[in-house]
């Protein structure tokens, strides 16, 4: 069974995401506590990554940009080896994803995202 790193930084609508996967019934490695995946990741349907150290990005200028965090990879190395030696686990949670992912259809995700972006935007 396929597992997945997912310690995306602001790939949320680019890459191979957590929801995308969880729908395949896979298990991931996630940095919910810094991504936009909050809503959809909990430790009954992905290894969830804590220990995270703050990052600034900056732009050519040194002005910031953003903030990000950096996975340890010591905690990732464990996390992908934990998951390999719990297989029945890893796919409990990959099955428990595709389950929680039923409540999270294209049209309500991009509902969600215009909604939020309406917020942060005032509108």
């Amino acid at each position: 069974m396929a597992r997945f790193l997912l310690p995306l930084r602001g790939a949320v609508l680019l890459a191979c995401r957590h929801d995308e996967v969880a729908g395949l019934s896979r298990q991931t490695l996630d940095l919910r506590d810094a991504t936009g995946h909050k809503d959809i990741c909990h430790a009954g349907n992905a290894i969830l990554l804590r220990n995270l150290r703050p990052l600034a990005i900056n732009d050519g200028k040194g002005q910031l940009v953003g903030r990000w965090v950096e996975p340890s990879l010591e905690e990732i190395i464990a996390n992908v080896e934990y998951a390999y030696q719990r297989r029945a686990e890893s796919q409990a949670r990959g099955a428990a994803a595709a389950e929680d992912m039923k409540q999270w259809p294209w049209k309500r995700a991009a509902e969600t995202i215009i909604s939020t972006i309406g917020k942060i935007s005032g509108r």
